[in-house]
């Protein structure tokens, strides 16, 4: 009786396996009708038959080629990531060369089990700064099979994210905080790897004042406060706005608080409160809008000349015209101005001889007056100081500038008449002195010629006895 024999065709095929590192794994295979040789491949590479690895797991078959029952199952003993995690396949031989009936499996991965672990990429190296700089950071995971990553903020409870990376584009004030990633799969939970985002941004102001305006009675205190943000933290300063050349800002104060103990029409103008801060080297600065501060009070006669020198006193050549300036500060205006000396006063606008007063005329700085005495063909005997005298309704200040009137003798500086006084005086002295050494050295001289011929003529006497 003829017995016809099928082509051989796969029973069963191998499946997807998991194993955990170390253990034994059975990746199954079986055929129908099976004439061929089984053989296995892993990543598309022949594996060999060893004991105590990769066995045959037939009993029937195990070193044979020919297997009872057509089952080509493969034992893999004692797993390991490094040799057997990977695409395997099942594959058996034609039954001869003219049928053509060798088999091939799908290929199916055999997991060798690994706990995940991480590693993060892309923390930042240099300061982040809002709404310039952007941020991606990757939290790479090593794992068998794959796992699911986890991004997560400190303080809040919903997930910042499930994808491998986190992007923050750009950065923000509020993206600063601690974040951490994990990453899980069926094996186990890796570690947490953690970064800690500090955003920088610049100094913006929140408040200047009290107010745009403040009116402060002159010698009374004031105070201005300046309220900013910015990371890091910003450094204050107070300057004021003044007209002197070459320097447009006069620095008042260095703190948040900018407080004038004794107020003065000096202090009176326009301020600024400037809050500054450095990131990544370089400067950022804020300015607050100009705070005003108005004095009222009695005149001030300024000690200081407009160009913050002090002007106590001017000096001229005998001969030549010398001009007396000062400052007042006022507010209300002055009523009277006039300049004192000696019995004499004149009053702004007026003149008399060679003196003459102009009218006041107004100064660079609110509130403030230039004040200017002229005298004409100046003489020693104009040397002197001079009394700017001032007054408003609420009081009244004076202040003197002395005149200096270098003479023939005066090459740098004139030379004052109490040390010429004693030039002479001791100069008067030595030649007492030197008389009265004279009269005492010819007066010893006499007395003593006399008492020699007294003595001659005793012993002439002695002799002729």
């Amino acid at each position: 009786m003829d017995m016809t024999i099928g082509l051989q065709r796969f029973a069963e095929q191998p499946k997807y396996t998991e194993v955990n590192p170390g253990q034994d794994a059975l990746l199954v295979c079986k055929v129908i009708d099976k004439r061929g040789v089984c053989s296995w491949q892993k990543d598309n590479k022949p594996v060999g038959i060893y004991p105590k690895k990769y066995e045959w797991a037939s009993q029937y078959g195990i070193g044979q080629t020919a297997h009872v029952g057509g089952d080509c199952s493969l034992w893999v003993r004692a797993a390991q990531l490094e040799f057997d995690d990977g695409l395997w396949e099942c594959q058996v031989t034609a039954s001869d060369f003219t049928t053509q009936d060798a088999l091939t499996s799908q290929p199916v991965r055999l997991v060798v089990r690994d706990a995940p672990t991480v590693r993060m990429l892309g923390a930042p190296q240099i300061d982040l700064e809002e709404g310039k700089d952007s941020l991606i950071l990757r939290c790479v995971a090593d794992a068998n099979p794959p796992a699911s990553i986890v991004w997560r903020r400190a303080g809040r409870s919903e997930i910042a994210s499930l994808q491998e990376s986190l992007q923050l584009r750009p950065v923000g004030r509020r993206d600063a905080g601690l974040y951490t990633c994990q990453a899980q799969n069926s094996v186990g939970t890796s570690d947490t790897m953690s970064v800690q985002l500090d955003v920088k941004y610049a100094p913006k102001i929140l408040s200047a004042g009290p107010d745009r305006l403040t009116t402060a009675p002159l010698f009374s205190p004031a105070a201005f406060e300046c309220v900013a943000e910015g990371n890091p933290t910003p450094t204050y300063k107070w300057v004021q706005r003044i007209s002197t050349q070459g320097k447009p800002f006069l620095d008042r104060g260095r703190e948040s608080r900018l407080v004038i103990d004794n107020v003065t029409y000096d202090y009176q103008g326009e301020y600024e409160c400037r809050a500054t801060n450095f990131i990544n080297g370089q400067e950022r600065t804020a300015t607050s809008d100009p705070i005003a501060l108005q004095v009222v009070g009695a005149p001030q006669v300024l000690r200081t000349t407009s160009g913050g020198v002090a002007g106590h006193s001017v000096s001229v050549k005998k001969g030549d015209s010398a001009t007396l300036s000062l400052i007042v500060c006022a507010d209300p205006r002055p009523r009277h101005v006039a300049w004192e000396w000696g019995s004499l006063r004149l009053e702004a606008g007026s003149g008399i001889g060679r003196y003459r007063v102009d009218d006041v005329t107004q100064d660079s700085r609110e509130d403030c007056y230039l004040a200017t005495l002229h005298i004409d063909d100046a003489d020693l005997q104009d040397q002197r100081p001079y009394y700017l005298v001032v007054e408003n309704e609420r009081g009244t200040d004076r202040h003197a500038i002395s005149l200096r009137v270098e003479g023939m003798f005066s090459v740098v500086e004139p030379l004052e008449l109490s040390y010429l006084l004693g030039i002479a005086g001791g100069c008067l002295a030595a030649f007492l002195i030197l008389i009265c050494l004279c009269i005492y050295a010819v007066r010893a001289r006499k007395c003593c010629f006399r008492n020699r011929n007294n003595y001659k003529t005793s012993e002439k006497d002695s002799i002729s006895v």
